[in-house]
């Protein structure tokens, strides 16, 4: 019936007001500037593990967040490195609320991740073999580089023609 308060009152549904911005505001707030200069991986990632974070997290303010509450997430969750993945996207969102004046400084860098073990196998030779027998010429050129090399995907990515030597 009264148009400018029924406004009014959308808009702190939708935005309220900056002092009571609460986490998950920030969290979009960080997939509406940061995400998007993300490369397309990384973008999905993110989106993920906030689409994770928020239910735990996104009603909280963000000066409420505190370690204990970052270990508990830690400890419960199943998928132990997967939890290290999206509590850094968390710390990520709380440098963001820095930026937008929210909190002075991010719980979550006093907390120490879970422990991450390193894979146990290695891919055997006739492995690679049996891969190669099904992949295009190129393909088998970087498998072999790599395997030369043991360069992680983005060098070897970044290689360029000037970084071939006779050695």
């Amino acid at each position: 019936r009264d148009y400018p308060s029924a406004i009014r009152r959308y808009a702190e549904i939708v935005q309220p007001p900056i002092g009571r911005l609460n986490l998950g505001a920030v969290m979009d707030a960080y997939l509406r500037e940061k995400v998007p200069t993300k490369k397309p991986r990384t973008q999905a990632d993110y989106t993920e593990a906030i689409a994770r974070l928020r239910p735990v997290f996104g009603a909280m303010q963000p000066d409420d967040l505190q370690p204990k509450h970052v270990y508990q997430y830690l400890r419960e969750r199943s998928a132990r490195t997967r939890a290290n993945r999206e509590v850094a996207v968390l710390s990520n969102v709380m440098q963001q609320a820095i930026e937008m004046g929210l909190v002075d400084a991010n719980p979550c860098r006093q907390v120490r991740r879970n422990p991450e073990a390193p894979r146990e196998r290695e891919v055997l030779d006739a492995e690679v073999a049996a891969l190669m027998a099904h992949t295009p010429g190129w393909m088998d050129a970087y498998i072999a580089i790599k395997s030369l090399t043991g360069l992680r995907q983005g060098d070897m990515l970044r290689l360029t023609l000037f970084a071939a030597r006779d050695d």
